[in-house]
């Protein structure tokens, strides 16, 4: 396959309904597509990730969604309900009704699962380009043309690691000094760089451990660090915080109470509730006084 993707419509009892495709997905280069048992189509999309077309409706999910490449180049539907592709960094699944929440704005992202060296591919480069270039045969093994031969997985004999990684806050580094996490800190006004670390510890595949993050309030979403263990702040304004991050493992078991820290980042003298209220009433009074002398006169 490999056409390029300018525009869709919808053909239904005899009318052929044209719809707007966004500007940004023009010309992107389809690799792949496929047709749910819902009649959803789903389509890889080079360079863009993974399209569904629902109701005559467009939705795009992506790396900045929780997907793990940009490229899928197949899309196989396996026996348990997830949807397997490849691109050049390995082989990956993601759960259909995971991209089927996310386009309906159920959730803010997906979570993958990837396969590389590490899981026993001789090499990761899958090619594309070519339909097929992957194959579900009828006992449900799933075959993957590679620059080194065929891979294959066979669903079934994957085990899920139902044990989500404990987590802990390393580090707590503020304008480059040492704090202890574990403790609730309070920093002077002016402070402006905050670095937290963390880690997640996976007995299985413990380098594939997945993290998000926020800054309550500073934050109301979490933010999709991927396997990155840092966060980092600058300019935040004066209040009271919380850092909170959890963890996943390699197959996607979330530890939802995960890790937190708090602290205080106080005010400028200026920056205080009773120095803003004191302004406000001198301004109040100001007026009033002004108001009264005017009617006086």
């Amino acid at each position: 396959m490999g056409g390029r993707f300018n525009s869709f419509g919808v053909f239904k009892d005899g009318i052929y309904t044209p719809h707007p495709l966004p500007d940004s997905l023009k010309g992107s280069a389809i690799f792949s597509i496929y047709q749910d048992a819902e009649g959803a189509i789903w389509m890889g999309a080079s360079g863009n990730g993974i399209l569904r077309i629902k109701q005559g409706n467009i939705s795009l999910v992506s790396p900045r969604n929780g997907l793990f490449d940009f490229n899928a180049y197949c899309l196989l539907e396996d026996e348990y309900g997830n949807i397997w592709t490849d691109c050049n960094k390995g082989i990956y699944r993601v759960s259909l009704k995971d991209l089927n929440d996310f386009c309906d704005g159920k959730i803010p992202s997906v979570t993958c699962v990837a396969y590389g060296t590490a899981d026993g591919m001789k090499n990761v480069e899958c090619n594309g380009g070519t339909s097929p270039n992957a194959w579900k045969m009828h006992d449900g093994r799933l075959a993957f043309s590679t620059v080194r031969g065929v891979a294959t997985i066979y669903p079934a004999d994957i085990k899920l690691n139902m044990v989500p990684p404990s987590i802990v806050i390393e580090q707590l580094i503020v304008e480059q000094n040492h704090f202890n996490p574990g403790v609730y800190n309070s920093f002077p006004p002016g402070t402006q760089k905050f670095e937290f670390s963390f880690a997640g510890i996976s007995f299985l595949g413990g380098d594939k451990v997945k993290y998000k993050y926020k800054l309550e309030p500073f934050e109301k979403d979490w933010v999709d660090a991927g396997s990155r263990r840092q966060a980092f702040y600058t300019h935040i304004p004066p209040g009271e915080y919380s850092f909170k991050v959890i963890a996943a493992n390699s197959d996607g078991i979330w530890n939802e109470i995960g890790a937190s820290t708090s602290f205080t980042l106080k005010p400028f003298f200026y920056e205080s509730p009773w120095f803003i209220g004191m302004c406000i009433f001198g301004i109040v009074e100001l007026v009033r006084g002004f108001i009264s002398c005017a009617c006086d006169s």
